[in-house]
């Protein structure tokens, strides 16, 4: 495709980063309908490599990223990651996946104030 940028992503991760986007949560799927499409005015892309890591959602023009947890994430390694992608120059917003469940226009307008703030 004329006017991309070659990236060397290893294969394995190319392939975890599609299988993701195929078999993503329900909390994914809940919130990527609500993203999609500059559904909340800014353009998102899901599990996506950044370095070695692969992202949830991702507003590139805003360098924000965005993270479902869910109950079992590592509290030390998801710090290393968060300070790695903070150094690669993007925020990272963390949500946890109740949140999706109860209130997911809150963190659609949430996600737009991380942006715009």
């Amino acid at each position: 495709m004329p006017g991309r940028i070659p990236r060397s992503i290893p294969p394995q991760q190319l392939a975890r980063a599609r299988d993701l986007r195929t078999n993503g949560t329900r909390h994914e799927a809940l919130l990527w309908t609500r993203l999609r499409n500059s559904g909340c005015g800014h353009k998102f892309s899901r599990q996506i490599s950044i370095g070695p890591w692969i992202a949830d959602f991702v507003c590139r023009q805003q360098k924000l990223i965005v993270e479902l947890d869910g109950n079992c994430h590592d509290v030390d390694r998801d710090a290393r990651r968060d300070a790695d992608l903070l150094a690669r120059g993007y925020l990272v917003l963390r949500i946890p996946n109740w949140a999706i469940d109860q209130d997911l226009d809150g963190v659609v307008r949430q996600i737009v104030a991380a942006i715009e703030g």
